[in-house]
Formats: C-alpha cells, structure tokens, sequence
C-alpha cells in the first residue's frame, strides 16, 4: 500500500511527467534528460532549455529515440543569465502547457549556473556589474524560474525541484 502522506512513497517513475531542465544541450543536463526519458510514463512533456540551440536539439533528439511516441519534447533557446531577456525565456517555458491534470508529477532540475572567475580572490572583485551578473544567473534566474514552476500546481500533481550544482 502507498502512502499518500509521504510525498517520497508515491510513484513518480511510468507516469505522465513534466520535466524542465536548464543547461540541458550538454553533460549532465543532457544526461538528466536521458535518464529521465528512460523512466517516466507517456503523454509526458520535456521542456528543456540551453544557450545551444543545436545542443538542445540533439539532446531533444536522444531523447525522442529514447522514449518513442507518447512523449513531447520542446526546445526553448534562452540564457538564463541574461536578465533583461529572462523574462521572456520564462514565458516561453510555461507557454502552452496542457491543462490541469495532465501530469501526475512535475520535476524541474535548474542546471544552468556559473563559478565565475575561480581564479579571483574575493578582495579582487571591485565591479559591482560583474558581480551583479555573477548574481543575476546564479540567483535572480533560479528564484524566478522556481517561483514560476512553483506557481502553477492547478497544472500538475506532485512537483519536486532539484538544484544541480557542481
């Protein structure tokens, strides 16, 4: 028997999914992706977002191989560091999704990200615009986007949100 009180017993793997992945034209949000189209259920829905559009379009097409039909796969082309064009990718990520119901669960994986300089001491860092930058993609970008999955429960069922950060 299930316990329906405990979010981590019940199912997510065979089930119609929302899955949305940054960074995902390459390692391991490409592998994500991969691992994810091996598992969930069909009449799942792939939103997967990089700065590559020709990265996205490979991983979209692994994934496709993957899962066969019964699973959509969309592209949105945007960089999530770019703040004055975030949100407009944020619109593009939401947009048309199906209705309430659809899905038995929502994952969203925020794999876009940047160390920065790493060769930088924390004294060397005197332009605020760089680490304003620095901050927009790594903070401002995350909080957003999770605000905007997180929004939209009437859509899907049980969400969960993984930061990858390496």
């Amino acid at each position: 028997m299930v316990d329906t009180h405990n979010s981590y017993a019940v199912p997510v793997f065979g089930l119609p999914c929302f899955c949305l992945i940054t960074g995902a034209s390459r390692g391991i949000g490409r592998g994500i992706a991969l691992q994810l189209a091996e598992k969930v259920g069909d009449n799942s829905l792939f939103v997967l977002t990089a700065r590559s559009e020709a990265g996205l379009q490979g991983t979209k097409s692994l994934v496709a191989a993957r899962r066969g039909s019964g699973t959509e796969v969309r592209t949105v082309t945007g960089d999530m560091g770019n703040i004055a064009a975030l949100s407009t990718t944020l619109h593009d990520l939401f947009s048309d999704i199906p209705p309430s119901g659809t899905f038995s669960h929502a994952m969203l994986f925020h794999n876009a990200g940047s160390l920065g300089d790493i060769t930088k001491k924390v004294c060397d860092f005197d332009d605020p615009n760089e680490l304003q930058e620095y901050f927009g993609f790594n903070i401002t970008s995350v909080i957003t986007l999770t605000s905007k999955f997180k929004f939209r429960p009437q859509t899907y069922g049980r969400q969960r949100i993984l930061d990858v950060r390496m």
